[in-house]
C-alpha cells in the first residue's frame, strides 16, 4: 500500500465522522453522548445484554436499581395527609463496583485496503469492535468467578452471575449430582428443571423468566424430550425450547452442567459511563491499534429470585 493510498484511505475512514480527524493518532474521554452510543451498540446487538437490566453509571460505585422487579408498593392514605414510608427504588444491600478492563484491537492495513470501497466502513470496525467487546462482556458475566485478576486469568476480571447466585446465602440451589443416574452418570434434565421451577417463588415467575445453560447441554435436554412420546415436535422446534412454559436460552459461554434460572431483569450489568478511547496507526506493524478503556460490574439484584443448578461442593469433614 503506497503512502498516498493510505493516507487516501484514512479520510475516508474518518470522513463519518465518530472520531475527532486530528490526523490519524486519536485518543481521550468520551463525550457522554459518545459513551452512551458505544453502550447502546454494545447492548442492541447482544441477544442478552439486551434482554438484562444495564445500569448506566456515573460513578465507580452505585446502588442496584431494578425496578421491574419491585412488588407491594402501593399504598393508601387519607386525604390531606402524606405517607409515613416512601417507595424505595433500590434493592437494598447490592451495590455495583466497577473495574477497569481494557478492549485492545488491531485492524490491518489489508483489511482498510480490501474494504476502502464501503462507505460504511468506519460503521463496519465500530460494529465489530462493539460486538467483540459484548461478547466478551457476555462470557465474563457467565464464567467469572473473582474480582482479583489473579494470574492475569480472564475469569478473574470480575464475579459472573452464576457465581454471584452460588455464593449468595439468599438464593437457592440445586445439585445437579441428585438428578443423574447411570453409568456415567446423565443428567435428567427433565427433573432438575422440575426442581429448579419448584424452588422459585411464584412472585418471580413470569414471562421475563428464563433458563440459561450451555448449548451443549441444551441439545441434551432435546435428545431426552426426543425420546419420549409426543416429544418429537418438540425436539424439532428449535427455536422455541422451553420447559413449563418458561424459556430455555441456550448459550455457548455457559459451562456445561450449570442452570441459572430467574428473570432476565435481576441480572445486573452495570457500566461506568466515563469512558477512553485511543486510536493510533503503527507503520512498524501494519495497522491501526485500538484501545477502549470502560469500567464494569455485575449483580444479581434480588438473590431470592434466582435458583442455580450446579455440583455443589461437598459439606466439609
Amino acid at each position: 500500500m503506497t503512502d498516498k493510498s493510505f493516507r487516501a484511505i484514512m479520510e475516508h475512514f474518518r470522513k463519518a465522522g465518530d472520531f475527532a480527524p486530528e490526523l490519524v493518532n486519536v485518543g481521550g474521554a468520551l463525550r457522554p453522548q459518545e459513551s452512551d452510543k458505544f453502550i447502546d451498540l454494545v447492548v442492541k446487538g447482544n441477544p442478552i445484554l439486551s434482554r438484562v437490566t444495564v445500569d448506566r453509571a456515573q460513578r465507580l460505585t452505585k446502588d442496584v436499581n431494578v425496578f421491574e422487579l419491585l412488588r407491594g408498593v402501593l399504598q393508601r392514605v387519607p386525604q390531606g395527609t402524606k405517607p409515613t414510608n416512601y417507595t424505595n427504588f433500590a434493592n437494598v444491600g447490592k451495590t455495583l463496583e466497577m473495574k477497569d478492563a481494557q478492549l485492545f484491537a488491531r485492524i490491518p492495513f489489508d483489511f482498510l485496503r480490501d474494504n476502502q470501497h464501503r462507505s460504511n466502513l468506519e460503521n463496519m470496525v465500530n460494529g465489530i469492535l462493539t460486538t467483540t467487546y459484548g461478547n466478551d462482556v457476555v462470557l465474563l458475566a457467565l464464567t467469572g468467578t473473582a474480582d482479583n485478576y489473579a494470574g492475569n486469568a480472564f475469569a478473574k476480571l470480575n464475579e459472573g452471575w452464576p457465581q454471584l447466585v452460588r455464593d449468595a446465602t439468599g438464593s437457592h440451589k440445586v445439585d445437579v449430582a441428585d438428578h443423574t443416574g447411570g453409568t456415567p452418570a446423565v443428567v435428567s434434565w427433565e427433573s432438575l428443571f422440575s426442581a429448579m421451577v419448584e424452588q422459585l417463588p411464584d412472585i418471580y415467575k413470569g414471562d421475563k423468566t428464563a433458563f440459561l445453560m450451555s448449548r451443549g447441554d441444551a441439545e441434551l435436554y432435546q435428545r431426552q424430550i426426543g425420546q419420549m412420546v409426543g416429544g418429537l415436535g418438540h425436539l424439532l422446534n428449535k427455536q422455541n425450547l422451553t420447559y413449563l412454559g418458561y424459556e430455555i436460552i441456550a448459550l455457548n459461554e455457559m459451562p456445561r452442567n450449570c442452570v441459572l434460572f430467574t428473570p432476565l431483569p435481576n441480572l445486573v450489568f452495570g457500566v461506568n459511563t466515563a469512558m477512553e478511547r485511543y486510536r493510533e496507526v503503527s507503520g512498524e506493524e501494519r495497522c491501526i491499534k485500538y484501545t477502549f478503556d470502560s469500567a464494569f460490574d455485575f449483580q444479581v439484584a434480588v438473590d431470592d429470585a434466582a435458583v442455580i443448578a450446579c455440583e455443589m461442593p461437598a459439606p466439609p469433614a
